[in-house]
Order: structure tokens, then sequence, then C-alpha cells
């Protein structure tokens, strides 16, 4: 990718956010789920949609070339989305993937005049009951805090995030593998995130 071409926004609490820039055309800002990142969560669909759109592939907070902070709640994962779309100075598209999902369903709640469309792919929204259990939490986090990150992978995906062999298989593939290994410590930040319920009055603002 174009090492020039990246856009930076600084949440409310200082966090550097920042995502590279691809395509023409109207924009549209990406924001991925936990175990990816705004460098390689899009490979494969980039090259349906740079010919259509300016895309922003958005990193969350501790991943690809955004910067950390010890707060990674659904509240500063909104405002990181609302602040990156304010930013970009023009109503935006804002596509959401898994966790990226309900951040980015957040963001634009909490900025819904710079947003003019808006798609939401796999959300996990906790609807007759939560998407992953105290018992499957634990086993995450005790994977992780052992250094046994594979193991954690095939935890998330498997049994919290429900995909099949095939696409398990994919993250452990070169490069693939690597990237959702390092994602782990800020996933076992955020997956208690995905439990709780969304403040449904929010959406009487979109």
């Amino acid at each position: 990718m174009d090492e020039d071409q990246i856009h930076v926004a600084v949440s409310n609490d200082g966090t550097k956010i920042a995502g590279r820039v691809q395509g023409q055309g109207a924009p549209i800002v990406l924001v991925h789920g936990g175990l990816g990142d705004g460098e390689v969560s899009w490979f494969f669909m980039l090259p349906f949609l740079v010919e259509h759109f300016t895309c922003y592939l958005m990193s969350t907070r501790g991943r690809g070339l955004s910067g950390d902070n010890a707060d990674h709640s659904r509240e500063r994962q909104f405002e990181d989305v609302a602040t990156f779309v304010e930013s970009i100075g023009e109503p935006v598209g804002v596509f959401g993937h898994s966790s990226g999902a309900v951040w980015a369903l957040g963001g634009v709640a909490h900025s819904p005049a710079h947003c003019r469309a808006l798609a939401l792919y796999e959300p996990p929204f906790p609807a007759l009951e939560p998407p992953m259990s105290d018992e499957q939490y634990a086993r995450v986090r005790a994977a992780v805090t052992e250094g046994r990150l594979a193991d954690a992978v095939q935890i998330t995906t498997r049994e919290i995030v429900g995909l099949g062999a095939e696409e398990q298989a994919l993250f452990s593939a070169p490069g693939v593998a690597e990237r959702a290994q390092a994602a782990l410590p800020v996933v076992v930040q955020e997956l208690p995130e995905m439990n709780r319920p969304f403040e449904a009055a929010s959406l009487q603002k979109l």
C-alpha cells in the first residue's frame, strides 16, 4: 500500500486513530473486526472498492497504525469512530464488520450528520443471549496470559465467533496468524464489551 496516504485523527482521550487511504470516489470508512486491523482486514475486498470509493482503512485503538490507550471500552471505541469520520470533512459511508460493526453503529450514532450511509456485517449484538459465556472468556484470557496464542485464536474463532473449519483455517495462514495473535491482548480487553446490551435509544439519532 502507498506509505504516503495515511489519514490521522486524535480521539477525545488523545489516542491517535489512523488508517491508510486507497482508491478514488465517494469516501467510505471501513471498521475491521476484533482479530484484524486496517492494514490487513480488507485485502480481498479492496480490489472491488477502490475504483468506486476512497477507502479509509481505519485501525481501532491498539492495532495497525493507530495508537493505544488503557481504556478499550465501547464508549471510547464509539468516540474513535466518530472522531475519525468527522475528521474527513464531508459526509462518508461507514462499513463495520463484527465488533467493528458495533463500534461503527455507536460512532455514527454519536455523529450522524457526518454519515451518509451505514452498513453492518455480522455485528455481535446480544439478542436472546450474550455472544460469549463467562467460561469461554476465562479460557481465552488464560490462554493469552499463558502465551498460548494459537489456542486463544481457536477458542475465539471456533466457539465465540462460530466460524466453520474452512474459515478457521484462514487464521492459521502465514501472515494472518501473526496478525490475529498480535491482536489478542487487545481482544481480551474488548470481548466483555460485546456482552453489554446496546443502548437502543441512541439509534433514534440515526
